[in-house]
Protein backbone atom coordinates (compact mmCIF):
# COMPACT_ATOMS: atom_id res chain seq x y z
CA UNK A 1 0.00 0.00 0.00
CA UNK A 2 2.75 2.42 1.03
CA UNK A 3 4.25 1.85 -2.58
CA UNK A 4 1.19 2.51 -4.71
CA UNK A 5 0.86 6.06 -2.80
CA UNK A 6 4.74 6.76 -3.25
CA UNK A 7 4.12 6.04 -6.88
CA UNK A 8 0.83 7.63 -7.28
CA UNK A 9 2.94 10.72 -5.36
CA UNK A 10 6.16 10.94 -7.76
CA UNK A 11 3.21 10.12 -10.74
CA UNK A 12 1.67 13.69 -9.52
CA UNK A 13 5.04 15.24 -9.20
CA UNK A 14 5.77 14.57 -13.11
CA UNK A 15 2.41 15.85 -13.89
CA UNK A 16 2.98 18.95 -12.74
CA UNK A 17 6.40 19.36 -13.86
CA UNK A 18 4.74 18.46 -17.43
CA UNK A 19 2.31 21.53 -17.21
CA UNK A 20 4.33 24.52 -17.57
CA UNK A 21 5.96 22.45 -20.61
CA UNK A 22 2.72 22.26 -22.48
CA UNK A 23 1.87 25.99 -21.77
CA UNK A 24 5.46 26.47 -23.16
CA UNK A 25 4.86 24.78 -26.13
CA UNK A 26 1.59 26.22 -27.00
CA UNK A 27 2.98 29.86 -27.40
CA UNK A 28 4.99 29.47 -30.40
CA UNK A 29 2.66 27.36 -31.78
CA UNK A 30 0.22 29.79 -31.43
CA UNK A 31 2.28 32.23 -33.40
CA UNK A 32 2.80 29.74 -36.00
CA UNK A 33 -1.15 29.18 -36.42
CA UNK A 34 -1.62 32.89 -36.60
CA UNK A 35 0.98 33.45 -39.20
CA UNK A 36 0.06 30.76 -41.66
CA UNK A 37 -3.46 31.86 -41.09
CA UNK A 38 -2.32 35.30 -42.26
CA UNK A 39 -0.66 33.48 -45.31
CA UNK A 40 -4.17 31.96 -46.26
CA UNK A 41 -5.40 35.16 -46.20
CA UNK A 42 -2.95 37.04 -48.21
CA UNK A 43 -2.02 33.85 -50.68
CA UNK A 44 -4.52 33.86 -53.63
CA UNK A 45 -6.70 30.41 -54.08
CA UNK A 46 -4.49 29.27 -56.91
CA UNK A 47 -1.17 29.90 -55.81
CA UNK A 48 0.79 26.91 -55.01
CA UNK A 49 2.03 28.23 -51.61
CA UNK A 50 -1.41 28.31 -50.61
CA UNK A 51 -1.54 24.41 -49.99
CA UNK A 52 1.59 24.87 -48.26
CA UNK A 53 0.50 27.19 -45.64
CA UNK A 54 -2.92 24.98 -45.80
CA UNK A 55 -0.30 22.30 -44.20
CA UNK A 56 1.10 24.61 -42.16
CA UNK A 57 -2.17 25.51 -40.47
CA UNK A 58 -3.46 21.86 -40.26
CA UNK A 59 -0.51 20.28 -38.79
CA UNK A 60 -0.45 22.92 -35.89
CA UNK A 61 -4.02 22.28 -35.46
CA UNK A 62 -3.25 18.88 -34.74
CA UNK A 63 -0.16 19.91 -32.84
CA UNK A 64 -2.44 22.23 -30.90
CA UNK A 65 -5.07 19.24 -29.96
CA UNK A 66 -2.45 16.83 -28.75
CA UNK A 67 -1.08 19.09 -26.45
CA UNK A 68 -5.20 20.48 -25.36
CA UNK A 69 -5.63 16.39 -24.71
CA UNK A 70 -2.27 16.10 -22.97
CA UNK A 71 -2.74 19.15 -20.53
CA UNK A 72 -6.29 17.70 -20.04
CA UNK A 73 -4.67 14.45 -18.95
CA UNK A 74 -2.35 16.31 -16.76
CA UNK A 75 -5.21 18.13 -14.81
CA UNK A 76 -6.95 15.21 -14.75
CA UNK A 77 -3.97 13.16 -12.98
CA UNK A 78 -3.00 15.71 -10.86
CA UNK A 79 -6.69 16.49 -9.43
CA UNK A 80 -7.56 12.96 -9.37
Amino acid sequence: MERVVRERDQLRELLMELAPVCHELNQPLQIIMSYAELLLLQIAEESLMRGDAVMIYEQTEKMKGISERLEQLIKTGING
